[in-house]
């Protein structure tokens, strides 16, 4: 992983010399390193990373683009993974709110959706969490069929919450 962070890094080097630093090739190895960053632990040079990728997404395909929507999730799941969850709130809410007039009842609104879920469910906040992860089941439900992957992931989110919020009647649904 080292090797392939130095790799990472010395191509967009290259990259942003020979295309320039907002071309979608450069962002492209851009948020590839952020990845393999965050895969290390290094959350904070993953999060240097994510955020040039967003702002040369903003430049080059402006807000309504599912680029930068994806550039804004990936930043507010990074943001929360440092702890910094207002950040990462603001991150992830103005993602959904993007993908949702881009492309309604997309992939990237479920996944937005689960996401914020995780995001009020790790404040405590069960009632903000169980919208967003019922929101995020109906679209994955529809694009993906209920046994899916993606549908029993947000699935899983959504019976976490509700039995940690209501040991009750809902909770023993799951």
């Amino acid at each position: 992983m080292v090797l392939a962070a130095a790799r990472y890094r010395q191509v967009v080097r290259d990259k942003t010399a020979l295309y320039g630093a907002d071309d979608p090739r450069t962002l492209g190895s851009a948020y590839g390193l952020a990845q393999v960053m965050a895969g290390q632990g290094a959350i904070d040079e993953a999060i240097h990373w994510m955020e040039k990728v967003l702002s040369g997404r903003r430049r080059m395909s402006g807000d309504d683009s599912l680029d930068t929507v994806d550039a804004l999730n990936e930043l507010g799941m990074l943001r929360l993974l440092r702890g910094d969850l207002d950040v990462a709130q603001s991150l992830l809410s103005e993602g959904l709110a993007q993908a949702r007039r881009v492309a309604p009842d997309s992939a990237d609104v479920a996944r937005l959706a689960n996401n914020l879920g995780v995001l009020h469910e790790m404040r405590g906040d069960i009632a903000a969490a169980v919208p967003h992860y019922r929101n995020s089941i109906r679209i994955r439900h529809t694009l993906f069929g209920p046994g899916n992957a993606n549908s029993l992931r947000a699935e899983h989110n959504h019976c976490r919450a509700i039995g940690a919020g209501n040991p009750g009647h809902e909770a023993r649904a799951c």
